[in-house]
Parts: structure tokens; C-alpha cells; sequence
């Protein structure tokens, strides 16, 4: 049997996810303190939005982010990035952070 569940006014919903918010107030390990203070004393997002949406990036995973989708002709035989790409997206090397997002 299904309970019934009152609706969540605005205010409340307001307090709960303020309340999620303090939670969340810390760096999650996934984001790199200088992305977070970007984030959320910079700009003045909410933590748990960043927390959630936000994710720093290094290495080579930058390249595996973005460049993932290139067809195989633009691969060399051992599976590499042509060098084009590879010059194109240098920058990629410094690292950042990335949104996630939905494609619907």
C-alpha cells in the first residue's frame, strides 16, 4: 500500500537543501581546492551543486573527456591521438575541471 506523502512547500524545500548545502560545506576529494574556491567562494555557487556537478581533471584524462568520440582514422595504429590533436589540445595538459551534463 502506498503511503501518502504531504507536499514539500518551497520553504521547506529551501531549508532542506540549504541543510544539504552545510553539509557539503568541505572540498570533496574529487576537486582540486583552487577549482573549488573558484567555484564556490568565487562565484558563489552552492557547494552541493558543485560537489555533485563539478570534477577537476589532470593526466591524460582531459583528453579522454573530450576526445573520446574521434573515429579511429584519427587514431594512429597504436591507438594514439594524431598529432594534430594532440597540438590542437595541448592546453589540456594544464588540467581544469569539467561540468557534468546530460545529453538528452
Amino acid at each position: 500500500m502506498n503511503e501518502y506523502k504531504k507536499p514539500i512547500s518551497p520553504s521547506e524545500e529551501l531549508q532542506e537543501n540549504e541543510t544539504q548545502s552545510k553539509v557539503i560545506a568541505e572540498r570533496p576529494a574529487h576537486i582540486k581546492e583552487n577549482h573549488w574556491r573558484e567555484w564556490v567562494e568565487d562565484s558563489k555557487v552552492d557547494p552541493l551543486i558543485t560537489a555533485l556537478n563539478v570534477r577537476s581533471l589532470s593526466g591524460t584524462t582531459p583528453h579522454e573527456y573530450l576526445l573520446y568520440g574521434l573515429p579511429d582514422s584519427e587514431r594512429r595504429n597504436d591507438g594514439r591521438l594524431r598529432d594534430y590533436w594532440l597540438r590542437r589540445y595541448g592546453h589540456l595538459d594544464y588540467g581544469g575541471w569539467c561540468v557534468a551534463q546530460l545529453t538528452p
